[in-house]
Formats: C-alpha cells, sequence, structure tokens
C-alpha cells in the first residue's frame, strides 16, 4: 500500500511531501530504520504484531486496512515432493479458508 492511499483509508487530512527522506526497496531495512527512531513504515499486522507486542514499535491509529496484497507459495521441484512441504502447504491453505 503506497502512503497516498493510507491517508485517504484512514480518512486523515495530511499532506505528505514523499520528496524528502530516505525511500527503502529492502521492507526489512525500512524496518530497522523503523525500530532505530529514524523513521515510520506501512506495514502487514501480522508481520509487525510480534514486534508490536514487545514495544519496539507502536501502531498510533491502530487501524487496519484490508488491501489486494496477497502471499504467493514458491518451491523448487525438489522440495514440493517433500512431505513436510505438502503439510505446510495444506496447513497453510486451510489457515486461509479459516479467515476468508
Amino acid at each position: 500500500m503506497e502512503w497516498e492511499n493510507w491517508i485517504k483509508y484512514a480518512k486523515q487530512n495530511y499532506q505528505l511531501n514523499l520528496k524528502y527522506g530516505p525511500k527503502f526497496t529492502d521492507y526489512n531495512l525500512a524496518l530497522q530504520c523503523a525500530i532505530a527512531g529514524q523513521g515510520f513504515i506501512l506495514g502487514s499486522t501480522p508481520v509487525l504484531k510480534e514486534i508490536i507486542n514487545k514495544g519496539l514499535l507502536i501502531d498510533p491509529f491502530n487501524l487496519s486496512i484490508e488491501t489486494d496484497l496477497g502471499y504467493d507459495i514458491v518451491v523448487t521441484k525438489n522440495s514440493y515432493v517433500k512431505n513436510e512441504v505438502k503439510n505446510f502447504i495444506e496447513w497453510i491453505l486451510a489457515e486461509k479458508e479459516k479467515s476468508s
């Protein structure tokens, strides 16, 4: 999600100067900078939940917005034949169905 979209969905009236400050293409680097107090990020609640619970970051708006972003399951052909991998894929798909 882009900042402009978040502001619109959050019904906030902010004007952002997105030309100022660093921009990251590496989410992990952006996350580490936010934890270090060098900025802020938009993030996925499931990904950041434990970091927020530990107090490393806060959710100042307590706001979640549904997006059309998703995840793909990708594995090598050799991995796909392993029972552990098949079981994990089945589990993740079952969890998805529970939340739908």
